[in-house]
């Protein structure tokens, strides 16, 4: 008789395990969405509402993702249930790299842009280093006991040093960020003690300027 019941128990446990294995991934992601969210909350980049809700939808997706594989095979429920807790601690370790992958990730996609606004405020600049006529309109300019060319030549050093190595992709891209957009304003402020007209200046290059928005 064992062997007859045990026979017509396999085909409901084989039928189980398709079924087991879908609410095992909804209850993994489950899990990791509410970690995420739970870390957003203690890092204050989500709201209350936002806290509440998606905690919420992550609980609502999670008891059914256990519940029907238990009520159909209970063994079967167990181990996604015991999923679900390992995933927890796993997802808590891999969060903070995931992050540092992303944060990456969009510096490397930024940096292309800084050195186009890098050199479109090079070109910009050079204009009055090799233009005869930038060089008697506007010859503070070129003279480095003003204030404000001095900040702009000490800018474009600056930034020419870090872009030889942040521009390569090593760490540090922040910093030429920084660089960059300090280029733009000692420029802007060079040219304004220089008496540039307002149309002849650059202003704020559009590569930059897509920068700042990320």
């Amino acid at each position: 008789m064992l062997p007859i019941f045990a026979s017509r128990e396999l085909p409901g446990a084989a039928g189980a395990v398709p079924i087991a294995l879908l609410c095992a991934a909804v209850a993994v992601a489950a899990v990791v969405w509410a970690v995420s969210t739970l870390r957003s909350g203690r890092r204050g980049t989500a709201g209350g509402d936002e806290l509440f809700w998606n905690t919420f939808t992550a609980s609502v997706l999670l008891l059914p993702a256990v519940l029907i594989p238990a009520i159909m095979f209970p063994p079967l429920g167990l181990a996604v249930a015991l999923l679900a807790a390992c995933s927890a601690p796993a997802a808590v370790a891999a969060l903070p790299r995931v992050a540092e992958v992303r944060r990456r990730t969009r510096a490397g996609r930024a940096l292309p842009a800084l050195v186009f606004a890098h050199r479109e405020l090079l070109v910009h600049w050079s204009r009055y280093e090799l233009e005869p006529e930038r060089q008697i309109d506007f010859p503070a300019m070129s003279d480095v006991r003003a204030p404000a060319t001095a900040d702009l030549i000490r800018a474009l050093g600056e930034a020419e040093r870090l872009g030889a190595t942040d521009g390569a992709g090593t760490p540090g891209g922040a910093e030429y960020a920084r660089a960059v957009l300090r280029l733009q304003n000692c420029l802007a402020r060079a040219e304004s003690a220089a008496g540039v007209p307002a149309g002849q200046r650059l202003g704020v290059p559009g590569s930059l300027r897509t920068v700042s928005q990320r």
